[in-house]
């Protein structure tokens, strides 16, 4: 590696990807580049940071754009995705962004930089559902569940990732409770599922620390997780966000939630990426204050004086409560593993 080596960094405007790029600029000796789609956020968000970085305009979907990144990389930290519920609601775009253009990508890279390292950002969701058997080495089998497209885009780009020509690594990212939203999507989690969350900050830190670790990482897949104290059920969780958010306790229905086709679980094995680039510092009070800090006082009143609006709204929103109550016989299957 030279001795200020390049770096393309690709997604620095989310939620992980702006803590990775805030990490890279304080360490100073690396030449970083940025590729990201220029939207009105991402323009303000770079436009303090325009002379410290070489910032690249362009939108994955556009492969001509990604071709034109013809120069030598001696690292490259891939965090551009379609995450969820997007992914979900637009499939056509996550394959087109997390499976298709990470290929394009992959093959350019080893056109004009056969020797970078890639490191690779993916999900705990391509483990499926763990509900049954919460405890997730990075050994077991990826089964992404069936209408989970998210996970199935990035399980296909795992594979592309690691029959490349490339040195690489891949980080299996656990829960990141920071983006956890009260949408119609919370009723999709059984209440039961055991959630090892990590906060954005530890999971950038370890993609920082991961380049002076090229050699222990490279060719390996490895959980990235928050630990024991990073450690929660999801209705402990649920618990927990609607008091910080001023609604109360949770009181929902139980065919509120469904039962099964979910991931989520604890890692068993997440110790080892930790031992290598000892990223952990955050535990899971410190995730749960970072969440504290989008309920400002004002909206906290609010949320208390509106509460029980803000639930039934909620609930007419669950699709798992909405097939129940319309005895949807493929839809109760699936949400529920039974029969009506």
């Amino acid at each position: 590696m030279s001795v200020n080596p390049k770096i393309l960094l690709t997604g620095a405007s989310g939620t992980i990807g702006r803590e990775v790029f805030l990490r890279l600029l304080d360490t100073q000796h690396f030449e970083l580049v940025v590729f990201d789609k220029r939207t009105v956020e991402t323009v303000l968000f770079y436009r303090p940071f325009r002379n410290r970085i070489r910032l690249i305009y362009g939108d994955l979907i556009n492969h001509s754009n990604i071709l034109a990144l013809n120069e030598k990389f001696d690292i490259v930290i891939h965090l551009a995705a379609v995450l969820s519920p997007k992914a979900d609601r637009h499939p056509g775009l996550a394959e087109q962004i997390n499976v298709t253009a990470t290929k394009v990508l992959i093959k350019q890279l080893e056109k004009t930089s056969p020797d970078a390292f890639f490191l690779y950002s993916s999900c705990i969701s391509v483990y499926g559902d763990r509900l049954k058997n919460p405890n997730i080495s990075v050994d077991d089998p990826v089964m992404p569940c069936d209408n989970d497209t998210y996970a199935q885009s990035k399980a296909k780009a795992e594979q592309a990732v690691q029959t490349s020509k490339l040195r690489w690594s891949v980080f299996r990212i656990t829960a990141i409770l920071k983006r956890h939203k009260l949408s119609k999507f919370m009723f999709h989690m059984p209440l039961d599922t055991r959630i090892e969350t990590c906060s954005p900050g530890d999971a950038a830190q370890a993609f920082v620390n991961a380049i002076n670790h090229q050699a222990e990482l490279n060719g390996k897949f490895f959980n990235l997780g928050g630990g024991d104290h990073c450690r929660i059920t999801y209705r402990d969780f649920l618990n927990t966000l609607f008091r910080v958010a001023g609604l109360g306790a949770p009181t929902f229905p139980p065919r509120a939630f469904a039962t099964q086709n979910y991931h989520c679980g604890f890692y068993a094995d997440g110790d080892v990426l930790n031992s290598i680039l000892h990223f952990r510092s955050d535990d899971l009070k410190a995730c749960i204050e970072e969440i504290q800090q989008r309920f400002t006082p004002f909206r906290r009143f609010l949320f208390r004086f509106l509460q029980h609006t803000i639930k039934a709204n909620l609930l007419r929103r669950s699709s798992p409560y909405r097939a129940y109550i319309t005895a949807n016989k493929r839809l109760v299957e699936y949400y529920f593993g039974e029969e009506i």
